[in-house]
């Protein structure tokens, strides 16, 4: 997310590129089963430039949101003021800001779920319904740019800290992916009936040939990069002071939703007898089975539909309900474009479980125009996946 003090989109939804070192891709987005999500690898020099972008573009899941005059086509980036803060500062002050949240439900899910990968002795895996997903190196970087901005982002998988392990299947494997809470009953007529599980939920092919590289697992980054106080006019500074402290719940939340879904994802695939893992080669010849899912996931996020629009847009509604009872919730010190969303995240139920949230928060997601026009985020609601 971008807040700033002078700009408001009337557009939103334009994507941004979503690269990460040591795992640079094309994910070129296909449509349901006859044109499989295809993954083929960049040249030595494609990967650099792209690795460049990312570290000026900031990737993943970045959202846009301005108060006064329409976005440029392209970013301007401005140079940075100094080098990322020491991670333990990031985590500590994120661990802050949640610890500062009056009780609710959200705040409840956050501490249990999120908190956990952002304190010094973080979980090596996550056990989602008997499939054990690995974690490595979760990191909060705090960095202070020229420029009137606070942004947030957070990427599942950031290697910038660590180095994953190219894993190659040792046969094409065909993933079909739930698509889970994503389609409304009125668009399943669209979805060829061969995408269609026997329940009914809309299923994403993604083909794995045996010479592209698979990674597994999350290595979790939040970024929060704010303002060099010299461009804060002195009658804006409690707005940037609520634009930052949101960001760190916002990017929590976007972290939130993402491991609600992937249990849920995992609990579908079980249900439905989908093939969940794969055999691989290792790096060092050897082979092993690993699960596909985070990496399956990633593709489709990274395609920039639907998929990465909902995520990121019902962050927002979970990030406000949490917010909903502090200071930070200040009409008066706020982002015109989410004030204006601001009556219909009021309004909202979100229920009381995991699941309600999840699949409530992607519902008011679908089905809040005012909400994909005036929050800026990353994804297109329009395209599916």
């Amino acid at each position: 997310m971008v807040f700033t003090a002078e700009s408001l989109p009337e557009v939103v939804s334009s994507p941004e590129l979503f690269s990460r070192r040591d795992v640079v891709q094309i994910l070129a987005p296909g449509g349901w089963i006859k044109d499989v999500i295809q993954r083929q690898p960049l040249s030595r020099a494609s990967r650099w430039s792209l690795f460049v972008d990312m570290l000026l573009l900031a990737p993943s899941l970045l959202t846009t949101c301005t108060p006064s005059k329409p976005p440029t086509p392209t970013p301007t980036v401005q140079p940075e003021t100094g080098i990322p803060q020491k991670p333990e500062q990031g985590k500590q002050r994120l661990n802050d800001e949640l610890g500062q949240l009056p009780d609710s439900v959200v705040k409840s899910l956050l501490f249990a779920r999120v908190k956990p990968f952002y304190e010094p002795n973080p979980p090596k895996s996550v056990n989602y319904d008997g499939l054990e997903v690995k974690v490595s190196e979760p990191v909060v970087v705090l960095k202070t740019i020229n420029t009137n901005q606070v942004t947030g982002l957070f990427s599942p998988r950031d290697s910038s800290f660590t180095t994953l392990e190219p894993l190659y299947p040792t046969k094409a494997t065909l993933i079909r992916l739930p698509y889970i809470g994503l389609v409304l009953d009125s668009e399943k007529s669209g979805i060829p009936t061969a995408n269609l599980a026997e329940d009914g939920t809309p299923l994403i092919d993604i083909d794995y040939p045996t010479n592209i590289p698979l990674y597994e697992g999350f290595s979790p980054v939040i970024t929060i990069t704010t303002p060099d106080p010299s461009f804060i006019k002195p009658e804006q500074r409690q707005l940037y002071t609520n634009f930052e402290r949101f960001a760190y719940i916002k990017e929590a939340c976007s972290s939130l939703l993402v491991d609600i879904l992937i249990e849920e994802s995992v609990k579908k695939m079980h249900g439905l007898g989908l093939n969940i893992t794969m055999e691989v080669r290792t790096p060092n010849g050897g082979k092993r089975q690993t699960e596909a899912l985070t990496q399956s996931l990633s593709i489709v996020n990274n395609a920039l539909g639907r998929f990465a629009a909902v995520i990121d847009l019902a962050g927002y509604l979970l990030a406000f309900k949490a917010i909903e009872r502090t200071d930070i919730n200040d009409p008066n010190n706020m982002d015109a474009g989410f004030a204006r969303v601001r009556p219909s995240m009021q309004a909202a139920n979100l229920g009381t479980s995991p699941q309600d949230i999840l699949y409530k928060s992607f519902y008011w997601a679908l089905t809040t125009p005012e909400a994909d026009k005036q929050l800026a985020h990353t994804g297109n609601l329009n395209s599916i996946p």
